[in-house]
Order: structure tokens, then C-alpha cells, then sequence
């Protein structure tokens, strides 16, 4: 019994405590999540849930009508953010020619992880000549470094 202690401890310390959180990237960045990897915002939106319920003592199906109407709501807002990111152009973003037929047709957020991603094709691929790891892809389904690299040397 004492040696299983000192091992795990040994491996607590060592293995488990400095690297947690690569651990978990090696699933998360497998996964399709949109870089949503911690439960805030459904922590965030069950409390305004509890908070706004008119009662504690509903029945299911007024529960039903609030949820569908707290849904819609958030819909209808997400929506509108989504247009006015459609809507806006930045600077940065008409800098990179790869990017020119996504303009106004994809958020700001995707087109700001593109130009993050070209910039890796430039210092990571073509500079030090690392790996890919394709971690936008499987997690955002976006063009990785080694795909938007295969896509610019074929003139896309």
C-alpha cells in the first residue's frame, strides 16, 4: 500500500499537476466544439433560467413555454450579432487575399481565426517546419495551416 502511494503521488506531482491541461487539449482539440471547451455558458444560461422562472412551483409545460421562449430570444439575438458581424469588414482581414470571398459571408471571429491560422502557415509550416496538428479543423471544422498552405500553393 505504501509503495501505491509514493508512485501515484510521484506521478500527481509529475505527470497529472504540469501537464492537465494538455491532457484534456488532446481531446477537446479532436473534437468538433467551436472552441467552446467549459460549461460557462450553459452554467451562465441555467442560472438566468432558475433566476427568471416565474415560480418554483410550475408545471412542466409552463416550463416548456418559458425554455422555448428564452430559446427564441437568444436565437433572435444571436442572429442579429451575426448579421452585424457579416456586415463589418476590418482592415486585417482584406489584407490576406485568401480571404477576399469570405468577406461579409462568414463571422469575424472565423475570419479572425483564419488570418491566425495563415500566420501559422508562415512562421510554424514554412519557417520552422513543424506540423500542422490540424486542431482548427477537427474543433472549429475550419481550413488548418497544412490545408490553407495546400490551398495557396494550388492558387485557391
Amino acid at each position: 500500500m505504501f509503495i501505491f502511494s509514493d508512485t501515484f503521488q510521484y506521478m500527481k506531482n509529475n505527470l497529472l499537476d504540469p501537464y492537465r491541461e494538455k491532457f484534456v487539449a488532446a481531446w477537446t482539440n479532436r473534437t468538433l466544439n467551436f472552441h467552446q471547451t467549459t460549461t460557462n455558458r450553459v452554467e451562465g444560461m441555467h442560472a438566468l433560467l432558475k433566476s427568471d422562472l416565474p415560480s418554483h412551483r410550475n408545471s412542466l409545460a409552463k416550463i416548456v413555454r418559458f425554455v422555448d421562449h428564452m430559446v427564441e430570444k437568444q436565437y433572435v439575438e444571436i442572429r442579429r450579432e451575426f448579421e452585424l458581424s457579416i456586415r463589418k469588414i476590418m482592415n486585417h482581414h482584406k489584407a490576406q487575399p485568401m480571404l477576399r470571398n469570405l468577406l461579409k459571408k462568414v463571422s469575424l471571429y472565423a475570419l479572425d481565426l483564419l488570418v491566425m491560422e495563415i500566420q501559422c502557415v508562415e512562421v510554424s509550416l514554412r519557417r520552422y517546419g513543424t506540423s500542422c496538428g490540424c486542431q482548427l479543423f477537427h474543433s472549429c471544422g475550419l481550413p488548418c495551416a497544412c490545408r490553407l498552405e495546400k490551398l495557396e500553393r494550388n492558387g485557391n
